[in-house]
C-alpha cells in the first residue's frame, strides 16, 4: 500500500509537467483502435455486453502510454525532470509487481479479506440464519425455512458486495447448495428481480469468477431493478392521476345533475306562485230561468144580464180549452 501511494504521488508530479504530452500519446493510441474496440471502450461499463466487457479489460492493459516515451516528448524545459520521474515510476512498478507476486504465493489478500469478513457481526448472523434455515428445511418446516433463507440471503448479499473476493472461498459453493434447496422449498427455479443474491447466482454459473465481474453484474442488476421500480412508480402515478380525473368528472356530473334538479324544482315553485299568463275566463253562470208569468186570469166577460134563477143553462158544444186562455163568451 505504501508503494502504491508513493507511485501515485510520482505520477501526479509527472502529469503536472508532461500531462499534455501524455494525453496526446493516449489519444494517438485511441485513434488506432478498431471500430469494435472503440465502441466497447466508449460504452459505459454497466451497459457493456460480455464481449464488450472482455474487450474493455484487454484495452485497460493495452492503453497505457509509456512514461519513458512520453518523457522524451515533453517540452524541452521539463524534459529532464520528466525523464527522472518516469524512471522512478518504472522502478516503483517493478517493486509493486514483485511484492504482489509474493503476496499471491501465500494468497495474502484472500486471507486478509476473509479475516475481515468473518469478524463482522453480519457475517456471524448470516451464518446463524443459514444454519437455522437448513435445520427447518430438514424438519420439513418449509414456511420457517423460507423465512430464514430470505433473511440469510439478504445479509450474504451485503457481505459479498463488500468482500467479493469471497467468491473464491468454499463458502460460496456451500451457499450455492443452500440456494438450490431454497428453490425446492419455494417450488420455483426462477428468482424475482429483487432477489438479493441474483448477481451471486449469475457469476457462480460462469467459468471465470472475479471480483470485478461480480461488481459489474451487481451494478447492472441494481440499475435494472431501479429502472423497473421507477417504471412501476410512474405507472402507479399515472393510474392514480386517471382515477382522480375520473372521480372529478363523476363529481362534476353529479353536481350538474343536482343543479339541474334544483332548477327544475325552482321552476315548479314559480309556476305554483304566479298566475298563468292567460288565465281562463271564469265560466259564465247559466242565467236562472225567468219566472214563468202566472197565467193571466181570463178577462171577465162584458156585463151581461144575469141569468135568471129559473133559466136553464143552455147546452153548449164541447170545446177544448187551452190552458190559460179564457173561454169564448156565449153568443148573445
Amino acid at each position: 500500500e505504501e508503494l502504491n501511494q508513493t507511485r501515485d504521488e510520482a505520477v501526479q508530479r509527472f502529469m503536472a509537467i508532461a500531462g499534455d504530452a501524455f494525453r496526446d500519446e493516449m489519444q494517438s493510441m485511441l485513434d488506432g483502435l478498431t471500430d469494435e474496440e472503440r465502441e466497447a471502450w466508449d460504452t459505459p461499463m454497466e451497459e457493456r455486453d460480455p464481449d464488450q466487457a472482455a474487450i474493455a479489460v484487454r484495452l485497460m492493459y493495452r492503453l497505457k502510454p509509456s512514461f519513458q516515451l512520453v518523457a522524451r516528448r515533453a517540452p524541452e524545459t521539463v524534459r529532464l525532470k520528466a525523464i527522472e520521474l518516469a524512471a522512478e515510476i518504472v522502478d516503483l512498478d517493478a517493486r509493486i509487481t514483485k511484492t504482489d507476486g509474493h503476496r499471491n504465493q501465500v494468497n495474502y489478500e484472500y486471507w486478509k479479506t476473509l479475516a475481515l469478513a468473518e469478524q463482522e457481526d453480519r457475517t456471524v448472523e448470516a451464518r446463524r440464519l443459514l444454519f437455522e434455515a437448513e435445520q427447518a428445511n430438514a424438519d420439513a418446516n418449509l414456511d420457517l425455512a423460507i423465512k430464514k433463507y430470505d433473511q440469510a440471503f439478504e445479509l450474504w448479499a451485503q457481505v459479498f458486495d463488500d468482500y467479493p473476493v469471497l467468491l473464491l472461498d468454499d463458502l460460496s459453493d456451500d451457499l450455492m447448495k443452500s440456494i438450490r434447496r431454497y428453490t425446492i422449498a419455494i417450488d420455483s427455479d426462477d428468482f424475482s428481480d429483487d432477489f438479493p443474491l441474483a448477481a451471486f447466482v449469475e457469476i457462480m454459473q460462469e467459468e471465470q469468477k472475479s471480483a470485478e465481474e461480480y461488481e459489474r453484474i451487481r451494478n447492472l442488476q441494481a440499475e435494472k431493478l431501479k429502472a423497473k421500480e421507477e417504471a412501476e412508480l410512474r405507472a402507479a402515478e399515472e393510474a392514480a392521476k386517471q382515477e382522480a380525473e375520473a372521480e372529478a368528472a363523476k363529481q362534476r356530473e353529479a353536481e350538474a345533475e343536482a343543479a339541474k334538479q334544483r332548477e327544475a324544482e325552482a321552476e315548479m315553485k314559480r309556476d305554483d306562485a304566479e298566475p298563468s299568463e292567460s288565465p281562463a275566463e271564469p265560466a259564465a253562470e247559466s242565467p236562472e230561468p225567468a219566472d214563468s208569468p202566472e197565467p193571466a186570469d181570463p178577462p171577465e166577460p162584458a156585463d151581461s144580464p144575469a141569468p135568471t134563477e129559473s133559466a136553464e143553462p143552455t147546452d153548449l158544444p164541447e170545446t177544448t180549452e187551452s190552458p190559460g186562455e179564457p173561454a169564448d163568451s156565449p153568443e148573445q
